[in-house]
């Protein structure tokens, strides 16, 4: 299933046009694992928004991880 919309471009562009990612977005996002994702997840590293039994991450928390690794 290709998670990313139509004209969304490069997962970083999702940073700037929508307010929560899911975690497969996330993952392409960081350059990581689904696996490693949802295991961030987990353990509290990525902060997560669960609705219902999907789990999606707030863009701004991607935001403040990539900004905080430079």
């Amino acid at each position: 299933m290709n998670t990313m919309a139509a004209g969304a471009g490069t997962p970083l562009n999702l940073l700037s046009t929508r307010p929560t990612v899911s975690v497969s977005e996330a993952a392409a996002i960081l350059s990581i694992s689904r696996g490693q994702a949802y295991a961030m997840a987990r353990s509290g590293q990525i902060r997560v928004i669960k609705i219902g039994a999907r789990l999606v991450i707030p863009t701004d928390q991607l935001r403040e991880l990539i900004d905080g690794s430079r």
